[in-house]
């Protein structure tokens, strides 16, 4: 499994004082990097979602199951 999280993390502490949103399974301890979204006020459905991607968006790995 990549490390992408940790030096993304590393790189934009540093840099942006941010870091990126990620989630844990609590019975394996992989972590995936989650992408959230937010509604725009004033629209129809103000929604915002929360998506787990299947491969690290960084450098293109599958998450393992």
């Amino acid at each position: 499994m990549c490390d992408c999280i940790t030096k993304v993390n590393e790189l934009i502490v540093k840099e942006r004082d941010i870091r990126l949103c990620s989630t844990t399974n609590l019975a394996t301890g992989i972590s995936k990097v989650a992408i959230t979204t937010e509604a725009i006020a004033g629209h129809k459905k103000p929604k915002g979602y929360h998506l787990i991607p299947s491969y690290c968006p960084f450098c293109g790995e599958k998450y393992p199951e």
